[in-house]
């Protein structure tokens, strides 16, 4: 039920976000990837082999995978820039690591998303 919930959200979320006010230029986020739904329901993180596991079959089964900022703990719910490009293909192969992203930020209510341009290894 949890799942088909986010998924509606992310619809919707995606539909209107032509009508979402982007911050100005591009932004730098660095933090970890991890699955939305896992860490929203039980805060499970990839820090560890099993949790890991958890986060990569989660992903791969269509659950969205998303970035918690470092510092602030924000999180954001991810699409790529380049058209035909997956979120879940550009980023399973981060899961565990440290990383920086760049883009675009687009906020309404509580909820973010990162158009991303570029991703790559962060600092730890």
């Amino acid at each position: 039920m949890e799942k088909r919930l986010l998924v509606l959200l992310l619809i919707i979320l995606f539909a209107s976000l032509n009508s979402m006010v982007a911050q100005t230029g591009e932004v730098t986020i660095t933090g970890e990837i991890v699955d939305l739904v896992s860490y929203m329901a039980s805060g499970v993180k990839p820090d560890s082999p099993q949790n890991l596991e958890i986060i990569q079959g989660s992903a791969r089964g269509g659950n969205p995978l998303g970035i918690l900022e470092d510092g602030s703990g924000r999180l954001y719910v991810v699409t790529m820039k380049q058209a035909n490009t997956g979120s879940n293909q550009t980023l399973l192969p981060w899961l565990g690591s440290r990383i920086t992203a760049k883009g675009k930020v687009y906020s309404k209510g509580s909820t973010s998303v990162l158009v991303v341009t570029t991703i790559g290894k962060g600092a730890k």
